[in-house]
C-alpha cells in the first residue's frame, strides 16, 4: 500500500508541473559573391512551437533546432552551388587594408584637384 501511495504522489507531482509553450525561430543568412558586382543570398529559416517545463528542456529543444538549421543550410548551400555551377567556389574575405589608408598630401592634391 505504501508503494501505491508513492505512485500517487509522483503522479500528482508530474501533473502539477506547468507546461509552457514557446516559439523558437532560428535562421542562417549568408551572402556569397558569385562574380564582380553579383551576389546571391542563401537564407534558411525554421520555426517550431516547443512545449517545455523547465529552462533546461527549452535549451535542449533550442539546441536541436540549431543543429537542424545548420544541417539544412549546408545542404541548401551545396545544392544551390551545384545548380548554379559554383561547385568549386570558395568565399574569401576581401583585403581592403589598402583602401582604408589615409590619403597623403600628394595623393589628395592629385585626386581632388582633378574634380574642379
Amino acid at each position: 500500500m505504501a508503494s501505491a501511495g508513492t505512485r500517487n504522489v509522483a503522479a500528482e507531482t508530474i501533473e502539477d508541473v506547468k507546461m509552457r509553450t514557446s516559439k523558437i525561430r532560428k535562421g542562417v543568412i549568408r551572402k556569397l559573391n558569385t562574380a564582380k558586382y553579383e551576389t546571391i543570398d542563401i537564407i534558411v529559416e525554421h520555426e517550431i512551437e516547443a512545449e517545455w517545463s523547465n529552462p533546461k528542456q527549452l535549451m535542449s529543444k533550442s539546441e536541436n533546432l540549431t543543429k537542424l538549421v545548420m544541417k539544412d543550410y549546408l545542404e541548401t548551400e551545396a545544392e544551390v552551388k551545384r545548380e548554379l555551377g559554383l561547385d568549386g567556389y570558395k568565399a574569401f574575405p576581401s583585403d581592403s587594408s589598402d583602401l582604408k589608408r589615409p590619403l597623403e598630401k600628394s595623393d589628395a592634391k592629385q585626386d581632388f584637384d582633378r574634380l574642379k
